[in-house]
Formats: C-alpha cells, sequence, structure tokens
C-alpha cells in the first residue's frame, strides 16, 4: 500500500480485492447500502470498489473487515 490508497498491478488486483469484499460483505448476510451507511459511504461507492471501478483508501478497506468480522 502506498499512502492511503491500495495499490498494485491495478485494476486486476482491484478486482480481485472487491470480489472478495463482495463475498464477505454477502455471507455477512449485507447489503451494499448497508455496508456503506455503516463506513459513513454511499451504495454507489460500495459497488465500485466491489467492482474494482475506483482505488481503495486503507481507511475503507480496514472499515470494510472490521464491519465483517475479519
Amino acid at each position: 500500500m502506498s499512502g492511503d490508497t491500495f495499490s498494485g498491478s491495478s485494476t486486476v488486483r482491484r478486482i480481485q480485492l472487491g470480489v472478495r469484499l463482495r463475498d464477505l460483505r454477502l455471507t455477512r448476510g449485507l447489503s451494499r447500502a448497508e455496508a456503506g451507511y455503516r463506513i459513513r459511504a454511499s451504495e454507489s461507492k460500495i459497488t465500485r470498489m466491489e467492482l474494482g471501478r475506483i482505488g481503495f483508501k486503507e481507511r475503507d478497506i480496514a472499515d470494510l473487515l472490521t464491519l465483517y468480522g475479519v
């Protein structure tokens, strides 16, 4: 991680992380709207993160992992 943004081999890594985050969210039985609300983000942002369309802030990842019990 560099700074507060998750980076690497960009798109592929973002997509892989997004898929894993979606799986964790679904395992916890949360909607995208619920997850977004709990980390003070929009449902749209959760969607974009799960699809790997945007970079990840370290804080968002930490908040989601805590929410998902990881």
